[in-house]
């Protein structure tokens, strides 16, 4: 009698534990993709990767930059000369077909689209949404 009552109360406890631990795990995932921090600086343009070919890479000190600040403003440069400067947005979402959320980045830039926007290592990618068929990505490295 005394083993059933120890084994009950072990599948008792086990039947407990795991929800907490499914919580816990769900919780301490990460939940945004990119951090503020990360995306703050000066990019300098290095390719596009996309529908139906890709573009040569540029060799760094193209002049072709854009400026990223904490404070919401943006700048595109080409050469030290500023070609366009106002403010972004950053929102979470989930992006079209896809349970995850991504960060979007969208400027007031004339003909400018929302884009997803990562940082992996010193590179910045702005990437069309899922629901382009023909979308790409554009890579920027770190000034």
């Amino acid at each position: 009698m005394q083993h059933f009552f120890i084994l009950q109360c072990q599948v008792n406890m086990i039947k407990i534990l795991i929800p907490i631990f499914l919580i816990a795990g769900l919780y301490s995932c990460k939940k945004d993709v990119v951090n503020q921090k990360d995306i703050e600086g000066s990019w300098e343009y290095s390719t596009f990767i996309g529908y139906p070919f890709n573009y040569p890479t540029l060799p760094p000190g193209n002049g072709h930059v854009i400026v990223i600040k904490r404070n919401g403003l943006f700048e595109r440069k080409s050469h030290d000369t500023t070609i366009f400067k106002g403010v972004y947005t950053l929102r979470w979402r989930k992006d079209c077909g896809t349970n995850t959320k991504q960060a979007f980045f969208k400027t007031r830039e004339p003909n400018s689209t929302e884009s997803i926007i990562s940082v992996m290592n010193d590179s910045l990618l702005l990437s069309s949404s899922s629901c382009l068929a023909d979308g790409g990505v554009a890579i920027y490295k770190r000034k």
